[in-house]
C-alpha cells in the first residue's frame, strides 16, 4: 500500500476498515489514521459504526446494515 502525507485513499481506507471487521467477528475494533488528508477515527461492531469522528465531526451509522451499506457509509463518511 502506498501511503501519503494524506493518508490513504478513501478506497485504501474502506479496505483496511472491512479486513479488520473480518479478522475480529463479534468483536469491537477502533481506528485510527488520515484518509484524504482527514483525521479519522472510528469505532465499531461487526456491520456497525457506532462512531465516526472526521477531521471532529461526529458520525454515527445504521446498526442494522449489511455489508454493502457498511462499506458506502465508510465512502460518505470520509468524502
Amino acid at each position: 500500500m502506498v501511503s501519503t502525507a494524506n493518508g490513504l485513499t478513501t478506497q485504501e481506507f474502506v479496505r483496511e476498515v472491512n479486513n479488520e471487521r473480518l479478522q475480529n467477528k463479534n468483536r469491537w475494533i477502533t481506528w485510527f489514521g488520515k484518509v484524504n488528508g482527514k483525521e479519522v477515527s472510528l469505532k465499531s461492531h461487526n456491520n456497525w459504526v457506532q462512531v465516526i469522528l472526521v477531521d471532529g465531526v461526529k458520525k454515527t451509522g445504521n446498526m442494522y446494515s449489511n455489508v454493502s451499506e457498511f462499506k458506502q457509509f465508510l465512502k460518505e463518511a470520509v468524502a
